[in-house]
Order: structure tokens, then C-alpha cells, then sequence
């Protein structure tokens, strides 16, 4: 079974977003995600599993074949082979550090990510025209800017090596459903932060599922946090 016999596009965009961003990531904070991005993901999953596109491994991650991963990709790279910076996910660290310096990022980019060895600094008006991001995985990175400029479509934030101690009182993302912040110094955040505690400015955040804060300054949570109805899952770790 191939790509090109999925007939679903809910189906085919699932596929893609495994291929480009998820193969290892649990399959539970997966389809929270893609659930909240309209894509019907337990469904689809199930499909993709089922014809031995994807597959669930015993610790419930998912997986897929090399070649299976090359293709979905290739599917995506083809569409624009010279204009990556039009391409719906960013995946290569080189075009994504190109298109983020050179600020070639556009409305079709949906999902970004950025895995660097040594920190580079980004002004934050490079994703002012990616105003359908909704998946935004950095490591290595430093935003330097107004994070205005960040869409408010964002559903993952995954960033390791978070440079900042709290978040920038601009960075409001009320739909995120799953925030990974990792191996960094953040004891705040949201701007009414204090006293090492995540803040219940972030209350709001009604989309809120997962919150994993592994390696940072973060020692307490406050009880207001119990109080978000769709929590389902917080990891923090000193």
C-alpha cells in the first residue's frame, strides 16, 4: 500500500506529518494534536496502521519504514523542488535555517522544525507570514524579536534549550495543545510569573493538554493548574 492509494486528504496530511515531525513521538500526545488541527487523527491512524504505513511500537510510539518516510517527504519536496520555503512542513535543518535568516517563509508553511548543534539566533519577523504554523519544533535556537510575529495557530511548541528564564510577555498561544520545554533555565512563565512557579496567567490556555518541562528551573506548580479541564498530562523533571 502506497501514499497514492490513501483516498482520504485527512488520511494523506497524517501520513505527512508523521513522516516529516512525529515517527517516535507518542501516539496519545499525537493525536491530541492532530485531533485539535481537525484532522480526525484516531481515525486515520487506525488506517495508516492498518495498511502498514505507520506503526505503534510496545512503549505506543510511532514508527515508520525509511523508504516509507523518504517517499512522504519526496511527495512534499516535489510540489516546489526549488522553492522550499512555499512547502507546507519544513523538516531539513538547512532549508529551515535559510528560509528563518533570509525570511522566505510563507502562508503555506504548517509545520517547522529547526535542530541545531550550536545556538543561532532568529529574529522572530522571519514567521510573520507563516500565519498557518501550527507545529514549531526548535533546539539550538534563539528568538530574538517580538514574538507577535509567531502564529497563533500553534498547536506544538517543542523547544529544547529554551534561552530565556520566562516567556516573553508577547508570546500568547491560547491554542497550544502540547508545550515541551527541555534542558533550559526557565523558572517563569508568562510575564506574572514568580517564586519559581508556572503562573496561572496560563489558565486560559483552555486548549492545554500536555505540558512536559524536563531539565529547567520550574519547582513548583500552582493548584490553579489542576483546575484546566483538558489536562491530561504533566511531566516536570528538575
Amino acid at each position: 500500500m502506497s501514499f497514492d492509494g490513501l483516498n482520504d486528504d485527512k488520511e494523506k496530511a497524517i501520513f505527512l506529518d508523521i513522516a516529516c515531525f512525529f515517527i517516535g513521538m507518542d501516539r496519545k500526545d499525537v493525536i491530541q494534536i492532530l485531533n485539535d488541527c481537525g484532522l480526525f487523527a484516531e481515525i486515520g491512524l487506525s488506517v495508516l496502521v492498518e495498511r502498514s504505513l505507520v506503526v505503534v511500537d510496545k512503549k505506543n510510539r510511532l514508527g515508520m519504514h525509511d523508504l516509507l518516510r523518504d517517499m512522504g517527504r519526496e511527495v512534499i519536496h516535489e510540489k516546489m523542488p526549488n522553492e522550499p520555503g512555499m512547502h507546507s512542513r519544513i523538516w531539513n535543518p538547512n532549508e529551515a535555517l535559510h528560509i528563518l535568516k533570509n525570511a522566505k517563509g510563507d502562508q503555506n508553511i504548517e509545520e517547522l522544525a529547526l535542530k541545531l548543534s550550536r545556538t543561532e539566533n532568529v529574529d522572530t519577523k522571519a514567521f510573520e507570514k507563516m500565519i498557518k504554523l501550527r507545529l514549531l519544533q526548535l533546539s539550538g535556537v534563539k528568538l530574538v524579536g517580538n514574538f507577535k510575529y509567531i502564529s497563533r495557530d500553534l498547536r506544538l511548541l517543542s523547544w529544547q534549550e529554551f534561552p530565556f528564564s520566562d516567556t516573553p510577555k508577547e508570546c500568547d498561544q491560547g491554542n497550544l495543545v502540547a508545550i515541551e520545554l527541555e534542558y533550559n533555565n526557565l523558572t517563569k512563565v508568562w510575564q506574572k510569573a514568580q517564586n519559581d512557579k508556572l503562573e496561572e496567567d496560563l489558565e486560559p490556555m483552555k486548549s492545554l493538554r500536555t505540558l512536559k518541562a524536563e531539565n529547567t528551573g520550574i519547582k513548583q506548580l500552582p493548584y490553579a493548574w489542576a483546575r484546566l479541564k483538558n489536562i491530561g498530562f504533566i511531566f516536570v523533571w528538575l
